[in-house]
């Protein structure tokens, strides 16, 4: 990959070969880039979003950011793939990750942010800025 892409960043190259080896835990058998068919990426997507994840002790959910991450790994080294003339099409474009759930952000309470206002005005009495607020 070096060789035909000599002007690739690092991060790039780490990318590509971990999408390949996101879609090799799911699909061993696939032999080419080339036998890769649209349904089989598709299976590969699921198959990989529904194993446990390999990080952590007693192997977690594994996140559909990360397969979205892999997914747009795979498609841009297939479009490279493609530039080279070694494939025709795209299996990867369009497939997508599911959302992820979004996480709440904990939000300090007014009497949270009044304490840290009065403590910031008698440790440092000097910030008038802070003392409008």
């Amino acid at each position: 990959m070096e060789k035909t892409s000599p002007h690739a960043r690092p991060e790039t190259l780490r990318s590509f070969r971990s999408g390949v080896k996101a879609f090799r835990e799911t699909m061993p058998e696939v032999e080419s880039p080339v036998d890769i068919s649209e349904d089989r990426a598709r299976h590969s997507a699921k198959l990989w979003l529904a194993a446990p994840s390999k990080k952590g002790k007693g192997g977690g959910v594994r996140s559909p950011v990360s397969l979205s991450y892999n997914l747009r790994a795979l498609s841009a080294f297939t479009n490279h793939l493609i530039d080279l003339g070694h494939m025709a099409k795209n299996p990867w474009h369009g497939i997508k990750a599911p959302k992820a759930e979004k996480t709440k952000k904990p939000v300090p309470t007014e009497d949270e942010t009044t304490t840290l206002f009065t403590w910031v005005h008698s440790r440092y009495p000097e910030w008038k800025s802070l003392h409008a607020l």
